[in-house]
């Protein structure tokens, strides 16, 4: 399981959320533009940050691939 953290663009977290054992996960934010960042205890996996808008209306997915060191 990973932190899931949406930070603005002034850089305050505005939403955070832990993955399920699947990797899924859901945070619900006003429209706008955020970041996602991803936190793991530990060296792997990585995980790059992920830049999303949020428009008004449906939900957005966003998948993060993350690098889990197996090579």
């Amino acid at each position: 399981m990973a932190r899931v953290e949406s930070v603005d663009p002034t850089g305050n977290v505005v939403g955070m959320t832990t993955t399920d054992d699947a990797g899924r996960y859901a945070i619900h934010l006003a429209p706008g533009d955020y970041t996602l960042h991803i936190g793991i205890d530990g060296p792997f996996p990585r995980c790059p940050e992920s830049k999303v808008t949020v428009p008004p209306g449906p939900a957005v997915t966003v998948n993060i691939d993350c690098d889990t060191g197996i090579r």
